[in-house]
């Protein structure tokens, strides 16, 4: 338990999404789909505390990668040019904090105990992102042991991200 613990998460994919446009005021279209490829990673290092009272819980850092960008506008007059910010792709790149407080009897297969997960990720222009916002997350799941082979998980999970908006006319856009 009281281990460095290193992480990493690699994807890459062909995604088929839609876009409706922002805000309540945004002209109803057609088709709404678009076609995107994307590359991201992920790395975390989480330490071990320096106190024993803190022995159940981790601080780390994250780096966070994601390149998108948009090969198919489908049609989608949302995503056609340079209509809002990243409709033409772009990179996010972000580091972050990561607090961690785990009192389950295993890692890969608990049977009771709660994991508790803050983070928080900052993108910006410093680390070479083209957008400039946070993203904050808090997971959480509980583990009850029913039977000799049966265990209730529950899991919460709450995201929410910090916008930088910027306007353009009459239109606004938000960052990814």
């Amino acid at each position: 338990r009281d281990k460095v613990l290193l992480g990493a998460d690699l994807s890459y994919g062909y995604y088929v999404d839609k876009f409706w446009g922002t805000g309540p005021g945004a002209d109803d279209i057609n088709n709404e789909d678009y076609a995107a490829r994307a590359f991201g990673a992920e790395l975390v290092a989480q330490f071990p505390p320096f106190r024993k009272w803190l022995a159940a819980s981790r601080v780390g850092v994250k780096y966070d990668f994601l390149n998108y960008n948009i090969v198919e506008d489908r049609g989608n007059p949302f995503v056609e040019g340079d209509s809002v910010v990243g409709s033409d792709g772009g990179l996010s790149s972000g580091l972050g904090l990561v607090w961690v407080w785990d009192r389950r009897d295993h890692i890969f297969f608990p049977e009771r105990g709660i994991y508790f997960q803050v983070e928080a990720v900052w993108n910006a222009g410093a680390f070479g992102s083209d957008f400039d916002y946070g993203r904050y997350e808090v997971d959480l799941r509980n583990y009850y042991r029913l039977g000799p082979e049966r265990v209730l998980a529950a899991y919460r999970d709450a995201v929410a991200r910090g916008y930088r908006f910027y306007s353009y006319g009459d239109a606004m856009a938000l960052l990814p």
